[in-house]
C-alpha cells in the first residue's frame, strides 16, 4: 500500500518535535512541497560528498515510494522527544532497526548508520521571568508565557536537568559520515528565525552493523588463557576428588591438587566456625553490609545518569528528607576504609603477638596474593571481550570507553597508581579503592610496629597525620574551589571521572587516609581491651552511641547546606566540611565495630552476627570487583529512556548485589582462592598446620595469650 504525499506531511508534522516545529510553520506557510519538509530527516540531499549526495536523493525517492529500506530508515530516526519541558531529553528512534538496514545496489552499496546527534538551543544568560517558580508557583501564573522561557530557564541550575537541549537517533546511509550530516543539518537549523541552535555528533555516537566490536586476538588470548586455566582447575577438581576417594597417598602435590580444587574451596567457603572469640563474626556482617549500600549507591549512580522518561522525579529528591541520603551516599566508602584499617591493625597484631619482630615483606605478599589473581582477571576482561558482548545507542559511550581505558592504562592498575596518574581514564573507574588500599597497607605495618615499640607515640602519630590529611584536604579545596564531596547532579555522574574534584580531592590516597587511620585507631584500641580486659561501662556506652549516631547523621544531613547555588556556598564552610564529615562519620562507624565485637550492639547483634554474613563476606571482594561491570551494561545496552522510581532503584540494586555475589563466587574458587591457598602451602612451616585463608576459623582469642601458646588464628575476615 503507498502513502500520499499529503499522508507523508501529516506524518511529519505530527511526530517532528520543538526543533522542528520552527521550521514546519516557515515551510507550509511558505508554500513548500512535501519534499521540503522530508528534507528536514535527510538533510545530506545536498552534501558536498557525492556518494552521499547520491545515496540521500535515492533515499527520499524511494521514501516517497514507500520502499521498505527506506521506510525503515525514516521510522528508525527519532521525531519527537516527549516530555522535553519535563527534562526528557533524549529520543533513541529504533538503533537495531537501523543498523541491519541492507541496500544491495549492484554499485556502491550501503547500509543503515545510526548517529547520535545533540541540538542545544542558545539559552538566555539570565532568564527573562526569574519571577516564576516552575515548580512551586500556581500554573495559571505561567501557563501562557513562551515555551522559550521553561526551555532555558534550568541552563544554570545543577539541580535540574537542562531542557534547552536534546539527545536523538538519526539514521542515514552508511555513505554519509558525521561531518556531512552535521553540516547539512546546520544549513537546515539555521533557517529556524530568531532560535539558534548548535549541533553536535561524535565520532564514537556513529554506528553501523560493519563497525561494531569485533573479537580480534587480543581477545583470544584471553578467552584461550582463562579457558584453558578454568578446564585444568575443573580437571584438577575432578582428579582430586577421585584421589580421595582411592585414599591415595597425601603428598606435596596432593596438597597442590587441594589448592585448585573447586569442592574444596567451596566446602571451606561454606564451613561455619564454631565462635569467634573476640566478636569479629560482626565486622563480617559490617563489611557485607557496607558493600550491599556500595552497590545500591553504584546502581543509583548509573541510574540517575541515563536516559530518563520522568527526571522532574529526580530532581523532587533534592527536596526531600529522605533524598539526603542520595546526595551523600558516596560516604559509605569511608566505612570501607575504617573497617579495613580496623582489621588490618588488628590481625597484624594478633599473628605478631609473640613476637618481638614482623615478617614485612610476607605481609605484602599475602596482600597482593589476595588481590592480584581476580583483579587481573577483571582488567583483562574490561579490555578486552566485554566490549564484545553488546550493543546500543550508547554502548561505546560508557562500555567501549571502559574498554580503551583498560587498553590504555592497564599498567596503572598493576601498579596501584590509577588514583594518580591518568585518572580521567582510569581502568575499573572502583579501581581507585583499591589503590588507595594497598597504599594505606604499605604504612600499616610501620604504625603497628611502632605501637608495639610505644602506644602512646603511635596514638600521637596517628592524630598528626590525621591532622595533615585533614588540613590538606581543607587546603586544595579552599584554594581550588573544588566541591567537597561528589555531589549527585544528573550531569555530574555522565562525567564523574573528568572532574578536577575528582582527580584532585576525592581519590588521592593522602586525602582518602583519614578513615583508614581512624580504623587503626580502633583496632588498638580493640587490641587493648582484649590484652587488659577491660569491660565498658554501661552509661559510657549510651554516651559513645549516641554521640556516634549524631555524628552519621550530620555527616549525611549537613551535606544539604551545599546543595545551594554557587553564589550562596560559603567556600570556608565547603573546605571545612570535607574533612569533618569524614572524619566524625569514620568515628562513628569505628565505634559502631568496637561495640559490636564486645557485646555491646544492642538491636544490631542479631543483624551483623546472622550467619550467611560469614560467607558473604569471604566473597566479599571478589563481589566488589565484579559489581560495575553488570551495572556498566544494563547502562550500555538500553534502547529507551527509562521510568525513575524509588521501587525500581531499588528492585535493580537487589539484582545487582545477587548477580555481583553470584558472580564474586565464580570468581573466587577459580581465580582467588586457589592462589591465596597455594601461598599458605609454600609457606607452611609444618604440613600439618591447619589450612587458612578462606576457612575463617575461630580468630586467636588475645585475651588467652598470656595463659597458653596458642597457634590457631584467623588468617582474615
Amino acid at each position: 500500500m503507498q502513502y500520499s504525499s499529503s499522508v507523508f506531511l501529516v506524518l511529519a508534522v505530527v511526530l517532528l518535535g520543538c526543533v522542528s516545529a520552527h521550521f514546519f510553520g516557515n515551510v507550509i506557510s511558505a508554500g513548500n512541497e512535501v519534499d521540503s519538509v522530508l528534507e528536514l530527516y535527510i538533510p545530506t540531499i545536498r552534501s558536498k560528498n557525492e556518494l552521499c549526495r547520491e545515496h540521500s536523493k535515492l533515499y527520499l525517492k524511494e521514501l516517497k515510494e514507500s520502499k521498505l529500506w527506506a521506510t525503515e530508515m525514516f521510522d528508525s530516526t527519532a521525531k519527537f522527544s516527549t516530555g522535553m519541558l519535563h527534562g526528557s531529553s533524549y529520543n533513541f528512534g529504533i538503533f537495531d532497526e537501523c543498523i541491519n538496514i541492507k541496500v544491495p545496489l549492484d554499485i556502491n552499496p550501503f547500509n543503515g548508520k545510526y548517529c547520535l546527534m545533540n541540538i542545544t538551543m542558545d539559552s538566555h544568560s539570565k532568564s527573562t521571568r526569574p519571577d516564576i517558580d516552575w515548580e512551586f508557583d500556581d500554573y495559571t501564573k505561567f501557563f501562557n508565557v513562551s515555551v522559550t522561557e521553561k526551555l532555558t530557564a534550568f541552563h544554570h541550575n545543577l539541580f535540574r536537568i537542562r531542557r534547552h537541549s536534546w539527545i536523538m537517533g538519526v539514521c542515514l546511509p552508511s555513505s554519509c559520515s558525521r561531518l556531512d550530516f552535521k553540516e547539512g543539518m546546520e544549513k537546515t537549523l539555521s533557517k529556524m528565525g530568531k532560535s539558534k541552535f548548535t549541533l553536535s555528533i561524535e565520532e564514537r555516537d556513529c554506528q553501523t552493523a560493519s563497525n561494531q566490536y569485533e573479537f580480534n586476538t587480543g581477545d583470544f588470548v584471553f578467552m584461550y588463557i582463562t579457558g584453558g586455566y578454568m578446564l585444568a582447575v575443573i580437571i584438577i577438581t575432578f582428579y582430586y576428588k577421585y584421589a580421595l576417594s582411592q585414599r591415595l597417598q597425601k603428598d606435596t602435590w596432593s596438597e597442590v591438587m587441594k589448592c585448585f580444587s573447586l569442592s574444596e574451596n567451596t566446602r571451606k567457603l561454606l564451613k561455619m566456625p564454631n565462635d569467634f572469640g573476640d566478636g569479629l563474626d560482626h565486622v563480617a556482617g559490617f563489611k557485607v553490609l557496607s558493600l550491599f549500600l556500595v552497590i545500591a549507591g553504584h546502581r543509583s549512580m548509573f541510574y540517575a545518569a541515563q536516559p530518563l522518561i520522568n527526571p522532574s522525579s529526580l530532581e523532587k529528591l533534592y527536596h526531600q528528607i529522605h533524598g539526603v541520603v542520595f546526595m551523600n551516599g558516596t560516604i559509605i566508602v569511608d566505612s570501607f576504609f575504617t573497617i579495613t584499617g580496623f582489621l588490618s591493625a588488628y590481625l597484624i597484631l594478633q599473628r605478631t603477638a609473640h613476637s618481638k619482630s614482623m615478617n614485612v615483606p610476607l605481609l605484602y605478599m599475602h596482600r597482593l596474593v589476595r588481590f592480584l589473581p581476580g583483579y587481573i582477571v577483571i582488567i583483562a576482561f574490561t579490555a578486552t571481550i566485554f566490549a564484545k558482548l553488546g550493543s546500543g545507542p550508547l554502548w561505546k559511550q560508557y562500555v567501549g570507553e571502559q574498554m580503551e581505558n583498560c587498553q590504555a592504562n592497564w599498567w596503572t592498575n598493576l601498579l596501584f597508581l590509577g588514583n594518580y596518574v591518568n585518572v580521567e581514564n582510569i581502568c575499573v573507574f572502583q579501581s581507585w579503592y583499591l589503590n588507595c588500599d594497598i597504599h594505606f597497607y604499605l604504612v600499616t605495618p610501620l604504625i603497628v610496629w611502632i605501637y608495639k615499640k610505644n602506644p602512646q607515640i603511635a596514638f600521637v602519630m596517628i592524630l598528626t597525620l590525621i591532622g595533615a590529611a585533614s588540613v590538606m584536604t581543607f587546603a586544595i579545596i579552599y584554594i581550588n574551589g573544588f566541591d567537597p564531596i561528589i555531589f549527585v547532579y544528573y550531569d555530574t555522574f555522565k562525567t564523574i571521572t573528568k572532574s578536577d574534584s575528582f582527580r584532585d580531592s576525592y581519590v588521592p590516597s593522602h586525602l582518602r587516609i583519614i578513615p583508614y587511620l581512624i580504623g587503626i585507631f580502633y583496632g588498638f584500641a580493640k587490641y587493648k581491651i582484649r590484652t587488659t580486659g577491660y569491660k565498658f561501662h554501661k552509661p559510657l556506652v549510651r554516651i559513645c552511641w549516641t554521640v556516634s549516631a549524631i555524628f552519621m547523621c550530620g555527616a549525611i544531613y549537613f551535606c544539604k547546606l551545599l546543595y545551594v547555588p554557587k553564589e550562596d556556598k560559603s567556600e570556608i564552610f565547603s573546605a571545612l566540611f570535607a574533612p569533618a564529615h569524614r572524619i566524625a562519620w569514620s568515628l562513628a562507624v569505628g565505634w559502631m565495630i568496637l561495640a559490636s565485637t564486645e557485646g555491646h550492639s544492642g538491636l544490631l547483634k542479631s543483624l551483623t552476627s546472622w550467619n550467611p554474613f560469614i560467607f558473604l563476606n569471604r566473597i566479599t571482594f571478589s563481589a566488589f570487583l565484579v559489581h560495575a561491570s553488570p551495572q556498566l551494561y544494563s547502562l550500555g545496552i538500553n534502547r529507551t529512556p527509562v521510568y525513575f522510581s524509588i521501587y525500581y532503584l531499588l528492585w535493580q540494586s537487589l539484582g545487582d548485589i545477587f548477580l555481583s555475589y553470584l558472580l564474586g563466587y565464580f570468581l573466587m574458587v577459580f581465580f582467588e582462592a586457589p592462589w591465596a591457598q597455594l601461598e599458605s602451602v609454600i609457606y607452611r612451616k609444618k604440613p600439618q598446620s591447619k589450612e587458612t585463608a578462606y576457612e575463617s576459623e575461630k580468630p586467636l582469642n588475645i585475651v588467652d595469650i598470656n595463659k597458653q601458646d596458642k597457634t590457631k588464628k584467623s588468617d582474615q575476615l
